[in-house]
């Protein structure tokens, strides 16, 4: 004897066979966008550019800032004074 109900609905078939699936080759109409082949033969220009590389000579015609050497060969002094320390 089957199970509680289980053969209540052994005779169903299902439906729903009616449906097909297709498959069909798609065809693509490329084509392209709007005015976006006008410009195709462009070729870039400003290839008279050109890249120097020259050194660069700053060590030799530097100069200092207005005074600012003046003051070069100053020591200062005071170091002759001695700080004494009491600990009590």
């Amino acid at each position: 004897q089957s199970k509680c109900g289980s053969m209540d609905n052994a005779t169903h078939k299902a439906g729903g066979g009616d449906k097909k699936i297709l498959s069909e080759k798609v065809e693509w109409r490329a084509e392209s966008r709007i005015g976006s082949l006008d410009n195709a033969k462009h070729s870039p220009g400003g290839g008279n550019v050109q890249i120097h590389s020259e050194k660069l000579e700053f060590k030799e015609k530097a100069e200092s800032k207005c005074g600012s050497l003046d003051n070069a060969s100053h020591k200062p002094g005071g170091g002759d004074k001695k700080v004494l320390v009491s600990i009590p």
